[in-house]
């Protein structure tokens, strides 16, 4: 089965290439306390283990991929330290084939919204501006360039502003390698070229990530917060609310570095403090059971109520940059 970006991640000037998970398991694990929150951060950097999502504090769960040889070793660890653990997906190509199951091979140009489709038929939809790639690994989260070892770059540990200070890896094998040097990337340096000749122009600037229903704001390479926190920090929850109304998802709000981990490199602080966008956010997306692959029965829904958001952050930047 050819496999689909999930979303328009930042993989141009890719090879094609296939990857299968048969027998990998997410586990989701809990820690209680400091000394287990050490074990978990120990077998984050043992690159041994795929953190799907990290743990920030005490009794914050933590989603880990691990490969079938690596699970009994896995239980073992949780046992011995008494880390409370549970099986959130059984088996990982099982989970991504069941996504892929009925996607839509339509030939007249449409493209289906209550499922995933694979990466052909989106390049098809996008007036066909590639073609070469639909064996696409949708467990993939750096851009393609080739290192000396390992393949990519983490996009969003990639741009010049506190490059590669804390919460980033020099390591290129690593999910958040920072890059031989900042904007090293093909994709950052687009959009950092875009956004300084456009200087002025945009007062918001929004990045969309998946997972975890974090409504994010800078900073990501420091504890403290922005001059502007207070309008940062009531629009977001303005926005929630209104996502909040449409089928009750909830959004943790704050700043990168204060509710969810730090991130130093991240396209947001950039755009706020380089590129002079005084309204900068990273919006992590429902995972809905599914982590990085929600069920697709849910990608209206998520669509629907996110977009409800959107509309407050345009009216709120309507409202205060009027020239009428």
């Amino acid at each position: 089965m050819k496999f689909a970006l999930l979303f328009l991640c930042l993989v141009a000037g890719s090879q094609a290439f296939s990857v299968h998970y048969d027998g990998y398991k997410v586990f989701r694990v809990v820690p209680e306390n400091e000394h287990q929150q050490r074990v978990l951060h120990m077998l984050e950097q043992s690159e041994q283990f795929d953190f799907w999502m990290e743990s920030r504090m005490a009794n914050h769960p933590a989603d880990i991929m691990v490969e079938p040889s690596m699970i009994e070793n896995f239980k073992a660890i949780m046992e011995l330290n008494k880390i409370k653990y549970s099986v959130y997906v059984e088996d990982v190509e099982k989970f991504l084939q069941q996504s892929a199951h009925d996607v839509n091979l339509s030939r007249d140009g449409r493209i289906s919204f209550t499922q995933y489709n694979r990466y052909d038929t989106v390049v098809g939809y996008m007036k066909n501006l590639a073609t070469t790639h639909p064996d696409t690994d949708r467990m993939w989260r750096k851009t393609r360039s080739q290192g000396k070892t390992c393949v990519g770059v983490d996009p969003n540990r990639n741009f010049d502003f506190h490059w590669n200070e804390i919460g980033a890896s020099d390591y290129e094998c690593s999910d958040i390698y920072s890059g031989p040097n900042a904007f090293s990337e093909v994709e950052t340096s687009a959009l950092r070229d875009f956004a300084l000749n456009n200087q002025g122009k945009f007062q918001l600037y929004l990045t969309f990530h998946s997972y975890g229903e974090w409504l994010l704001y800078p900073w990501g390479w420091t504890s403290a917060l922005p001059e502007n926190v207070d309008e940062l920090d009531s629009l977001a929850h303005d926005v929630n609310d209104a996502i909040k109304a449409v089928r009750g998802t909830d959004y943790v709000i704050g700043s990168s570095t204060n509710v969810l981990y730090p991130a130093a490199g991240g396209s947001d602080d950039y755009m706020m403090a380089v590129a002079g966008i005084p309204l900068s956010y990273t919006v992590e997306l429902p995972g809905r059971g599914g982590a990085f692959c929600p069920p697709a029965s849910e990608i209206k829904g998520v669509v629907e109520e996110t977009f409800e958001g959107v509309k407050v952050y345009g009216k709120y930047i309507a409202n205060k940059y009027s020239t009428v």
